[in-house]
């Protein structure tokens, strides 16, 4: 990967914004919440923020005032009942300032067809859909989980839920909800043939994810970005992280 390629903005103990280029090194990045002025964009790149599992608490998140693309990865709600999912819908459609904004779902948005993609129009759903902004290709995979497995015991049903990403095409940044296994970072609750495939034939610059509420942050491997934007984290999942920008 070009170092150049892609920048993700950090903040530093005095709470100010700075950029961390990502290299072969792990990297963790996150940004500042309430935002100040953001570094000026380079000409010719997009401005993309990314969220996940916010849990009801999307109200509550700002955003920057100069992005191109909202990505989010999943688990926007707890019960997905209508009224969840309408309120979600709602504060999308209050991003007037952001373009382009791409959603796919979680384990937690369980009704996706039935109640999700009705009552979601302010933002555009990548279940399993590849959409290009400005010519790069992104690629949002459905959440597929059984709804019962003997693996469950062992806590290895995430890790084989799904494996027929094939169908995912060679794109610029991949949006699944779950993260991949077969890492160099062993993701906890990976899927095993996602992993494989990104590896193998999806080779991605950018994969976002959600799930592993305590995996937020940025991770390099020299070959791709592994972004984390799972926004709840702590034991009771009441602590709510900024959300995470980088310009490609």
């Amino acid at each position: 990967m070009d170092e150049e390629d892609i920048s993700v903005l950090d903040r530093d103990d005095r709470h100010t914004f700075r950029y961390a280029t990502l290299s072969s090194s792990v990297s963790a990045a996150k940004l500042s919440d309430p935002l100040p002025s953001l570094l000026p964009k380079a000409e010719g790149k997009l401005r993309v923020v990314v969220i996940s599992d916010t849990h009801n608490r999307h109200n509550e998140i700002s955003l920057p005032p100069d992005a191109d693309v909202l990505i989010h990865a999943g688990d926007f709600t707890n019960l997905c009942n209508v009224w969840e999912v309408m309120s979600f819908n709602k504060w999308l459609g209050e991003q007037t300032h952001i373009p382009h904004k791409f959603v796919v779902v979680g384990n937690h948005d369980r009704y996706q067809d039935l109640i999700v993609k009705p009552i979601v129009k302010n933002a555009t759903l990548l279940l399993d859909r590849t959409v290009t902004v400005n010519g790069i290709r992104i690629h949002g995979g459905r959440f597929k989980l059984p709804t019962w497995s003997p693996l469950k015991v062992f806590g290895m049903s995430d890790r084989v839920a799904r494996t027929d990403w094939g169908e995912v095409p060679e794109v610029d940044i991949l949006v699944t909800h779950q993260p991949p296994g077969n890492t160099p970072f062993d993701f906890h609750r990976g899927n095993i043939a996602l992993g494989n495939d990104i590896e193998a034939r999806i080779k991605p610059r950018v994969h976002i994810f959600g799930h592993i509420h305590e995996g937020y942050g940025v991770y390099g491997d020299g070959q791709r970005t592994y972004i984390c934007a799972a926004s709840l984290i702590g034991k009771k999942k009441t602590t709510l992280r900024p959300p995470i920008v980088f310009d490609i």
